[in-house]
């Protein structure tokens, strides 16, 4: 996987993408390419490590005047999915796990504060995923009373990463959701978070009467700010 380099060359996530489709990956253990010969114009190097049969590789890249951001990439399918298709529990609970941890950054970059993450749910790419997913959750505890012909919901009782969870859900695939997921924030009174909060960001945006979306480009997962249930 990537971790570390040294001088990397500005450009856009557009244009990593051209380069990256030239790139033939190698085939040895651990390679370094330098992506400086794939853009001849570059005055700086611009260094990628793959690690051989990783399906996903992230590479972190500098965008004038916004700072850093990431890029996920998956080898196997050429797509930009981080974790699909999810295909055992043991990437079912890292999926988790990082949803988890990104509606947490996603709340402090957002509002400064971190709020109670109740539910979490995992939006699958393909028909077969979901279906996996589907089976998965349903036994993982009773069905919830707010599930829908979209989504399903069960009641649990788990602690990740400090947080309560007391409802997982799976939503069927659905082209307009390329997230990895989303999660709930709890909160006791909506009204008074709504008028302090919903005016003071782009990212920040009332969704429904009771609830509000937390997002943000540098995001792959979705925030919900809801009453507590």
């Amino acid at each position: 996987m990537v971790k570390e380099y040294e001088g990397i060359k500005i450009i856009t996530p557009r244009e990593f993408l051209e380069v990256l489709s030239k790139i033939k990956f190698p085939t040895s253990s651990i390679s370094r390419i330098d992506l400086h010969q794939l853009i001849p114009e570059s005055q700086s190097r611009f260094e990628l490590c793959i690690s051989r049969g990783a399906k996903y590789f992230s590479l972190e890249f500098l965008i004038p005047r916004t700072g850093r951001s990431n890029l996920w990439y998956n080898l196997a399918m050429n797509n930009l999915y981080r974790f699909s298709p999810i295909e055992n529990e043991k990437v079912f609970k890292q999926v988790l796990e990082y949803l988890t941890s990104e509606l947490e950054k996603l709340s402090q970059k957002l509002l400064k504060q971190s709020l109670p993450i109740t539910t979490l749910k995992v939006f699958p790419h393909y028909p077969e995923e979901y279906a996996y997913l589907h089976k998965l959750i349903s036994k993982k505890g009773p069905k919830a009373s707010f599930s829908s012909d979209t989504s399903l919901y069960v009641q649990v009782n788990e602690k990740i990463k400090g947080h309560n969870i007391k409802y997982l859900g799976v939503r069927i695939v659905d082209p307009y959701r390329l997230q990895v997921g989303c999660g709930d924030y709890e909160i006791k009174n909506i009204e008074e978070f709504k008028k302090q909060n919903t005016n003071t960001s782009q990212f920040v945006r009332n969704f429904r009467e009771d609830m509000v979306e937390l997002w943000h480009p540098n995001f792959d997962i979705l925030g919900y700010v809801v009453p507590v249930i």
